[in-house]
């Protein structure tokens, strides 16, 4: 088995967000990893969340979910604030 850094992937990360988002994960020491993380523009990421049928309470907005039978996350690209942000 390789290390959890290279049992998943990341798509649509710059080097530095992909970096940041390993260590996170790393953190966090999660029993199951995911297996694919996916940063997508705004728009591909609103087709994602109706795919799914991502359900958010009135009045709030999401910048990433989880589709668990896939064990993918999804994550709005044009609404990423950095570092401070991802580790929330």
């Amino acid at each position: 088995m390789g290390t959890p850094a290279d049992d998943y992937l990341v798509i649509g990360a710059t080097p530095a967000q992909e970096a940041l988002l390993r260590d996170q994960i790393q953190v966090m020491q999660p029993e199951v990893l995911p297996l694919r993380v996916l940063f997508a523009p705004h728009w591909k990421y609103v087709d994602n969340a109706r795919i799914f049928r991502l359900h958010v309470p009135a009045g709030y907005t999401s910048a990433m979910f989880t589709h668990l039978p896939s064990r993918s996350v999804f994550i709005d690209k044009d609404r990423y604030q950095g570092e401070a942000w991802l580790g929330h």
